[in-house]
């Protein structure tokens, strides 16, 4: 990308294509501030969000629940 995903991401992290893929695709947006945190633990909430987000945008289910 032309401008880092995040603040806290830039081409040094060995993830970076998939986290700006991530936030290209909108099944990310990081935190408030900007950052994504990438050094964070994740919790099943948010894991499970992303998974949604990625099936619902592919369209690999029907539906998927909103919150």
């Amino acid at each position: 990308p032309a401008q880092d995903p995040f603040t806290d991401v830039t081409s040094a992290n060995p993830f970076y294509c998939e986290i700006a893929w991530f936030k290209a695709q909108k099944i990310t947006t990081g935190w408030p501030d900007g950052t994504f945190r990438p050094g964070q633990a994740i919790d099943r909430d948010a894991m499970a969000a992303f998974i949604a987000r990625y099936m619902k945008k592919f369209d690999h289910v029907q539906t998927v629940p909103a919150h």
